[in-house]
């Protein structure tokens, strides 16, 4: 599906740590099928304070397996 997408012009994957494995699932499809590179990757922060924030933006990219930085 994530490959038919991107084929059909998709760019960007909105997720969030609010929506159970999606992080991950999109993460390890895109990383197995090689389309990372091809993907514009967004997610949110629910949680308050900064230190909390970065920690929860940190997961996010490992999980969503990106080499962004925050």
């Amino acid at each position: 599906m994530l490959k038919t997408f991107v084929a059909g012009g998709g760019r960007l994957v909105d997720s969030s740590p609010m929506y159970g494995r999606a992080e991950g699932a999109v993460g390890e499809l895109a990383s197995e099928l090689a389309l990372l590179p091809s993907l514009f990757l967004a997610t949110k922060v629910w949680v308050s304070g900064r230190q909390a924030g970065v920690e929860q933006m940190q997961a996010s990219l490992r999980l969503l397996r990106t080499s962004a930085s925050i």
